[in-house]
């Protein structure tokens, strides 16, 4: 025989209860949602800071580097300004083994070392930094510094090839030799000894073929033009070379100050 349990009404719920349960489940959502956010802004703030920290010791290092150049570009400057001026102003005309004895196919030129930069923006990290002045600075130092590059790589390296043409065609073999053997260049001479033992060897024969020759009068008027526009181009360089650096350091007190607060 079946046995009936009566059924308990089933409890209806009043409004405010509905209401309370959804502010909780909204309540709970939105804290999940609000803590995401505080993990993820921690996240790419940390991020910002290593960034800034590397990029940082990147503007650094590129201040360092163009000291570097200027130390060795500032005296060239001075040598080849000189033989400028001596070449214009002496008329009694210019020995060749002085010439060769002083001027120097020395180049120095700066790279922009944008690694860590190039990274930041490919890989959208820059908008891990939040000052837009901050951003600003570092773009337009970029920019200073690229033209920096650009400029003693593109027109430095074509005028030197220009002049290192000029005296290949215009001056005796003997005057090319005793340039290149010179203890200016023993950095590349180091690679063959040999070559100062050979020149030594036959040194004064290489030397009477330049005892008292001058430089002929039409290619000294040429080669004073190589040197003009050559120094004029070094100018240019140590000009841009001391306003990135003047960007750099104001741009690592930004970054400072960045990193402080």
């Amino acid at each position: 025989m079946e046995v009936h349990h009566p059924h308990h009404p089933t409890h209806k719920k009043k409004w405010n209860e509905y209401i309370l349960e959804f502010i909780m489940l909204f309540a709970a959502v939105s804290l999940g949602f609000l803590a995401e956010n505080i993990r993820e802004r921690q996240i790419e703030d940390h991020r910002a800071e290593e960034f800034i920290e590397l990029f940082k010791n990147e503007v650094v290092n590129n201040n360092k580097q163009i000291d570097s150049v200027l130390k060795q570009d500032i005296p060239l400057l001075k040598a080849n300004e000189k033989i400028y001026y001596d070449l214009a102003t002496l008329n009694n005309g210019f020995p060749l083994i002085e010439l060769s004895d002083t001027l120097s196919l020395y180049l120095y030129r700066f790279s922009n070392d944008k690694r860590i930069f190039d990274q930041m923006k490919n890989s959208g990290s820059l908008r891990y930094i939040k000052d837009k002045n901050l951003i600003d600075m570092i773009t337009s130092y970029e920019i200073e510094a690229d033209m920096a590059e650009f400029r003693a790589f593109d027109q430095e390296t074509s005028q030197w090839k220009d002049l290192w043409t000029f005296l290949n065609d215009n001056m005796p073999s003997s005057f090319m030799l005793r340039m290149l053997i010179n203890k200016r260049l023993s950095i590349v001479n180091d690679q063959n000894p040999e070559v100062y033992q050979l020149y030594e060897k036959n040194k004064m024969l290489f030397e009477n073929k330049l005892k008292n020759k001058y430089i002929d009068e039409s290619i000294k008027e040429k080669l004073i033009n190589y040197m003009a526009h050559r120094t004029s181009l070094q100018k240019l360089s140590i000009a841009n070379y001391r306003r990135v650096q003047k960007k750099g350091n104001a741009l690592i007190k930004e970054l400072d100050n960045y990193l402080k607060h």
